[in-house]
């Protein structure tokens, strides 16, 4: 009531009828937080899965004359906003929608992302540095008719992202297998280098999420090597308990891929290495996180191989002048063989020879065999030298449309490589007629 007066005291009054109005614009929540997980379904091929949710950021309009707000994000990059207040993260994704791949996801990742990626979560070492926090400021506007800023509020809305993957322990993990013929007439060989095991890391909030599993990738593959679920693997063998890595039994047991590889032995000369390369992948047990790598398998095989596995040497023992002192005439004594070692090593250049019996032949380190004969081939000094062996032949000279006076014995020679570990033989028929 507002009342005036004059001053004869007359009053008249007047009634104001006072109405107030508040406006304003009010965000729900001054402080929001956003937790994320970016993941690698498949890090090999780079795909993606980024884990969280929108997080509201809206504001209250009271006015009777406003009717709209409009949000703006601090960082677009970053954090978008709709027109319902609802923030999300900028998440890398092709035209159609889907999350984009490998490199292309990389390079269109935000800064937070990016960071995050350097640092994978660990449970174990307490870095701060595994939680990737960015901050983003969205402001609410209200604006009249004429398109300008009446009234405002703000929301800071943290992000909270972390790195989980699963990562093996290289790309491509070399076997690297040798063979060796430890006697190759025998067949009798030796294999290493044939095991493996191919090393991961889990990284990962979750601590159940710490143990994979391993498969093949093209299951055809298990003919070459078998993989087990813990990462372990090995190339097909033959058992050796079973084959002792002898003979028949060893190679009957031989998978195609070792046959053909064993075809061609290895030297620092000639090269041959047999490779198969193998795709493995290994998942997390708890929430699949994955990554694929190579096993490559590099196979060599070595021998050392005499050039004649069995040889004939025909020796005759002559007696010529005086019945009573003859002189003695020794022929087709001497014969040659040659070792040729495939080895990978330029230091495995030469090879050594044995006899297995050198009171009947004798071999030198060139390989020259030859009959352990008399020096002296008059009568007193060649039946003093000689050895059993022809003393055993001279008593029963040769009598003529028989073989029964032929005299025969086998000697075992030895070619054995530089290294020692590799040998072969050949059986050598020493046929000695005696024509005394």
């Amino acid at each position: 009531m507002i009342t005036v007066r004059d001053n004869a005291g007359h009053e008249d009054q007047c009634t104001v009828h006072v109405t107030l109005m508040y406006q304003n614009l009010t965000v729900a929540n001054k402080e929001v937080s956003a937790d994320y997980v970016l993941r690698t379904k498949d890090l090999a091929n780079g795909v993606y899965e980024v884990i969280g949710s929108p997080v509201s950021a809206a504001a209250n309009l009271h006015s009777p004359t406003l009717t709209s707000i409009e949000y703006e994000s601090s960082d677009p990059s970053l954090a978008t906003v709709d027109e319902n207040g609802m923030v999300s993260v900028v998440v890398p994704r092709d035209s159609s929608g889907n999350l984009l791949t490998g490199d292309a996801f990389k390079n269109a990742a935000n800064e937070m992302f990016a960071s995050a990626m350097q640092h994978p979560y660990d449970l174990n070492d307490d870095d701060p540095a595994d939680v990737t926090t960015r901050q983003v400021t969205i402001t609410a506007k209200a604006k009249n008719a004429s398109g300008d800023v009446v009234m405002t509020d703000t929301t800071t809305v943290t992000f909270n992202t972390i790195f989980e993957k699963m990562e093996l322990a290289e790309d491509i993990q070399e076997l690297n297998v040798n063979v060796k013929a430890t006697n190759l007439t025998k067949r009798v060989y030796d294999i290493t280098g044939y095991t493996g095991q191919m090393g991961y890391k889990v990284n990962s909030k979750t601590d159940k999420n710490t143990t994979a599993k391993f498969e093949l990738v093209n299951p055809e593959d298990a003919k070459i090597i078998t993989l087990n679920s813990d990462g372990t693997y090995s190339l097909n063998i033959p058992d050796r308990e079973t084959t002792q890595w002898t003979g028949e039994a060893f190679e009957n047991a031989l998978s195609d891929w070792m046959k053909e590889a064993m075809k061609h032995p290895t030297s620092s000369a000639n090269p041959y290495v047999t490779t198969a390369k193998i795709p493995i992948r290994a998942v997390s047990e708890y929430d699949g996180l994955s990554d694929s790598a190579y096993i490559q398998v590099n196979f060599t095989y070595e021998q050392v191989e005499m050039t004649d596995h069995e040889m004939d040497m025909n020796i005759t023992l002559k007696a010529t002048g005086n019945a009573d002192d003859p002189t003695y005439q020794l022929t087709g004594t001497s014969a040659s063989l040659r070792g040729i070692i495939s080895a990978g090593s330029i230091d495995n250049k030469t090879v050594s020879f044995t006899s297995g019996d050198e009171n009947i032949l004798k071999v030198d380190a060139a390989g020259n065999v030859t009959f352990n004969s008399p020096y002296y081939m008059d009568h007193e000094h060649f039946v003093e030298q000689a050895s059993d062996f022809i003393k055993d032949a001279m008593k029963r000279p040769y009598m003529p449309g028989t073989d029964e006076y032929v005299h025969e014995k086998d000697v075992l020679i030895t070619v054995t490589d530089q290294s020692g570990q590799m040998t072969d033989e050949c059986t050598v028929h020493v046929k000695l007629t005696s024509r005394t």
